[in-house]
């Protein structure tokens, strides 16, 4: 674990989104290190994750490294929500964004915006797949496992066909949509 990076990565997610519960930091976590490594072949964090009865959680060293943050950098605070209290996090420390690559900034950021809102049943099914099914509880969850998606499509109905059909020939009859920055450039 490269624990500059697990810190920044933590307080740039509270940053984004304060008041994140743990599984939403938790489910965070792997869903950036999984889209990180989707483009670069390695997580950001250089965490692993393990299966727990609630999911794939940070490793023991990051859940320690996560526990000693709330003494310095983050605060956390019981907030209700509705009949549920839950445990907010806020970032009281900036993080370091240096440490970043624009792009691992902008996943964090989408990762932020998307599980923000979500409760921690919605979160949880996106991880609770074949892979963690099939593996041993405190075993290791390959990251792989979590960006590998298979969607079903079907294929479009003639109604659909037209609609797309109607939208093209409206815009290529309209002169004023330039569409050449989206042609390859000779």
């Amino acid at each position: 674990m490269n624990k500059l990076v697990f810190n920044n990565t933590v307080l740039a997610l509270l940053k984004t989104t304060p008041g994140l519960g743990s599984v939403q930091i938790n489910k965070g976590l792997i869903m950036i290190d999984a889209f990180h490594h989707a483009h670069f072949k390695k997580t950001l964090t250089e965490i692993t994750y393990i299966k727990h009865w609630f999911g794939p959680v940070p490793d023991f060293a990051a859940k320690d490294e996560l526990f000693r943050m709330e003494f310095e950098k983050i605060k956390v605070v019981k907030e209700r929500i509705g009949r549920v209290k839950k445990h907010a996090h806020y970032a009281i420390q900036e993080p370091d964004y240096s440490s970043f690559s624009p792009k691992a900034i902008e996943i964090i950021q989408d990762v932020a915006f998307f599980i923000t809102g979500k409760k921690a049943g919605k979160l949880s099914h996106i991880t609770h797949d074949a892979v963690y099914e099939n593996t041993p509880m405190g075993g290791i969850i390959p990251i792989e496992s979590v960006y590998n998606f298979e969607a079903d499509t079907l294929p479009w109905t003639s109604e659909e066909k037209a609609d797309a059909t109607k939208i093209l020939e409206e815009v290529s009859d309209d002169a004023t949509i330039d569409l050449s920055r989206f042609y390859a450039q000779v």
